[in-house]
């Protein structure tokens, strides 16, 4: 989330050691002016483009010294993007190639560096056939300096070697013992195919040799204090000092409105900067007020030498749970959520050409029909929507890609607490993150077990953010609590009949009885009894968290289908290919069961069905909603991901019929939960009518008059008046 420039003159900020003042008549400076993802463009090049690749089935590109020399046959790839794209159904080991002539270093000892952004899921890196480095793991960035290998104003050479693990074992990789999500290689509705590649940005960075590398704000929601630790890396073969200079902008004008300064003594290597500031009369982030602060930092050597700054923005808000209920800033809040794999067709999960806004539409379309959560399910968010939440004030629940399916192996501990430590690195300064989750449907093992250990290194990263054990509580492990608070250091007993002494229970919902953090996946059409235990679920326990509960409806397999088309996406990519084969074995299945004495079309029962799932929505929203021991809710499926029926929206981004309108009426503040008791039966026969007001604090304590109608195909009924 920060923003870099490099600049060779002083004088930006300039302030006494340790005084914080306001500024007054300070034009927009600093922040203000880089605005949420500018960089010099003279002194970062991106290398993304065409890459020259080639796979390697059978593991001798190393051997064979393809660092050095291409083979023939290389084909073109765009990077950023799966490598399936231009080798679809392969999984294994593909080579990269790009040349390109960087300027002469502006900066006297300053460094060239390498930025990934994201490679999934082993990277080797060669420029020049020097050997730069390997990272391990997906979603994130990581940097290597070529300082040494690059050749300024000339030709080079830069080589990068991807493993994409799948079932088969390539230098000990395989696809289940690594983070990975849901991937599957043998393809299973529900999950999605195996993919890999350079899927974020690459770019070479020019910086000085002292640079800022890393902010952490740590903001006290209470009392306006702001704790700064910046890393600022010393290239030099020498200690030095520098001035660091803090800005901060403002969430409503855009100017400065903090400066303050500190000295700092910078031995060779990283060094953190400690600092704290205060804020007076700070504005509070939150889902109806996002109000967001840029944070300026800038180094400067007491040395000749240029100057670095970088940018970040945070906000002060607090999310916890007390007495088993979600408290955003102090107030109650009903969690109103549902999840996503970020899954996009074609390309997995970057967006196919022609819908670069697909994925910001899931966050845009989530606020405006009344979410205040969205949680992304077992892998992180890509950056751009980080920010965007940060300004929807839409809050986000994130899991690391190690959450959900990794199974036990010597690295298992090495990886999961990869994927763990590099989420919270990348985006702890969000404000819009509000839960850290650990894991997703897990059983008892040795990945619950790590989990459960692992919220110490969660604590020494963050300790400012709610921490989820593992969504459905799959472990049955009732003795072990399933959050932990901001601050604590412990699994709290937050909900259900989680305790010291509770002991175990078996799955059954699938979430086992007196689980506090509930999966509910009941039958279509839901029956009397499994109407009762949603209107009774922690009755006689603590309030529970029901963080996955759903009904779908069938895929439009004929409309996806005619996207692919109209898109223009290759017919052998598999998702495309899987649609097809979906849709025509529908059809086939149409006319073998004579539908057509049913429904005209094919497309006919397809409506009919996602219409309906609007009405079943609405019924569970009744059933959640009239529940006081619900404290929060997370909605079954965001979209038709995973190639499932399960979505509000249909997985070309368009909504279901109904389903906008269901969602609205569902999450409204104050709402009738209304229920007919029995819903089918004979005339004259008695009925009960049950109305249940939901009510999120919008309405004050007091009595009101209540008006009921019944109306049908004879007109109004008689009224009822409470």
């Amino acid at each position: 989330m920060q923003r870099r420039r490099f600049l060779e003159v002083a004088g930006t900020v300039t302030a006494g050691l340790g005084l914080a003042e306001e500024l007054r008549g300070f034009g927009p400076t600093g922040p203000a002016d880089q605005g949420r993802g500018g960089s010099s463009q003279t002194l970062i090049t991106s290398l993304d483009g065409e890459w020259a690749t080639i796979t390697d089935p059978d593991n001798v590109g190393r051997e064979q010294a393809w660092f050095r020399t291409p083979p023939s046959g290389t084909k073109s790839t765009r990077v950023p993007s799966i490598i399936q794209e231009t080798y679809p159904a392969y999984h294994g080991v593909v080579w990269f190639w790009r040349d390109f002539q960087p300027q002469a270093h502006p900066y006297r000892d300053g460094r060239y560096l390498l930025r990934f952004n994201e490679v999934d899921y082993l990277a080797d890196v060669w420029l020049n056939r020097q050997h730069l480095g390997q990272h391990e793991g997906a979603d994130t960035p990581f940097v290597f300096d070529a300082t040494t290998a690059i050749r300024p104003r000339q030709p080079n050479h830069l080589v990068v070697r991807v493993l994409n693990p799948g079932d088969v074992p390539i230098d000990g990789y395989v696809l289940a013992e690594t983070p990975h999500l849901d991937k599957m290689v043998k393809y299973v509705n529900g999950g999605v195919q195996d993919y890999g590649g350079i899927l974020e940005p690459v770019e070479l960075i020019l910086t000085p040799a002292i640079r800022v590398t890393d902010i952490h704000v740590v903001p006290n929601w209470k009392t306006g204090a702001i704790q700064i630790h910046t890393t600022v890396h010393n290239g030099l073969n020498r200690a030095t000092r520098a001035e660091v200079h803090y800005l901060v902008e403002g969430p409503t004008v855009r100017r400065a409105l903090l400066r303050d300064s500190a000295e700092a003594q910078l031995a060779p290597g990283d060094t953190v900067v400690d600092h704290e500031i205060r804020i007076d009369g700070y504005q509070l982030w939150d889902i109806e007020a996002p109000n967001l602060y840029r944070l300026l930092v800038r180094v400067e050597p007491s040395e000749s030498g240029p100057a670095d700054e970088s940018t970040t923005v945070f906000g002060l808000r607090d999310f916890r749970v007390v007495n088993g209920y979600f408290r955003l800033n102090g107030r109650r809040i009903f969690l109103r959520c549902t999840h996503t794999g970020n899954h996009t067709p074609f390309g997995i999960n970057i967006p196919p050409s022609g819908f670069p806004d697909m994925l910001r539409r899931d966050l845009y379309y989530a606020k405006a029909s009344g979410y205040n959560t969205v949680r992304f399910i077992s892998g992180i968010a890509h950056p751009y929507q980080l920010d965007l939440c940060d300004e929807l004030g839409l809050m986000i629940y994130q899991e690391p890609r190690g959450a959900w399916l990794l199974q036990d192996s010597p690295h298992m501990k090495e990886r999961y607490e990869i994927s763990l430590r590099e989420m919270i690195l990348r985006d702890r300064n969000h404000p819009c993150i509000s839960m850290w989750g650990m894991l997703n449907e897990t059983t008892d093992g040795p990945v619950f077990r790590e989990a459960v250990s692992a919220l110490s290194l969660v604590r020494a990263l963050d300790d400012t953010r709610l921490v989820l054990l593992s969504s459905g509580r799959f472990d049955g492990h009732l003795e072990i609590g399933s959050a932990s608070n901001p601050g604590s250091s412990e699994w709290e007993p937050t909900w259900g009949e989680e305790g010291p002494a509770a002991g175990h229970t078996e799955m059954k919902y699938p979430s086992g009885p007196g689980s506090g953090d509930f999966h509910f996946y009941p039958h279509v059409p839901q029956t009397p009894e499994v109407d009762h235990f949603m209107r009774t679920l922690g009755e006689n326990s603590k309030p529970v968290f029901l963080s996955e509960y759903g009904i779908g409806s069938m895929m439009d397999v004929i409309h996806e289908a005619r996207m692919y088309a109209q898109a223009g996406v290759r017919e052998d990519a598999e998702d495309y290919a899987l649609m097809r084969s979906m849709a025509d074995h529908l059809t086939e299945d149409w006319t073998r069961f004579g539908m057509q004495a049913v429904y005209p079309y094919p497309e006919t029962l397809l409506r009919e069905s996602q219409a309906l799932m609007a009405r079943h929505r609405l019924l569970g929203f009744n059933l959640i909603r009239s529940n006081p021991k619900i404290c929060g809710f997370n909605l079954t499926g965001m979209l038709d991901h995973g190639m499932t029926g399960e979505g509000i929206w249909r997985f070309w981004r368009d909504w279901k019929p109904g389903a906008f309108d269901a969602l609205q009426d569902g999450w409204a503040p104050v709402r009738w939960c209304l229920f007919v008791e029995p819903l089918h039966t004979y005339a004259g026969r008695p009925i009960t009518l049950e109305a249940v007001l939901a009510n999120e604090d919008a309405l004050r304590p007091g009595s009101y008059a209540a008006d009921f109608r019944v109306w049908g195909p004879k007109g109004l009924r008689s009224p009822f008046l409470c």
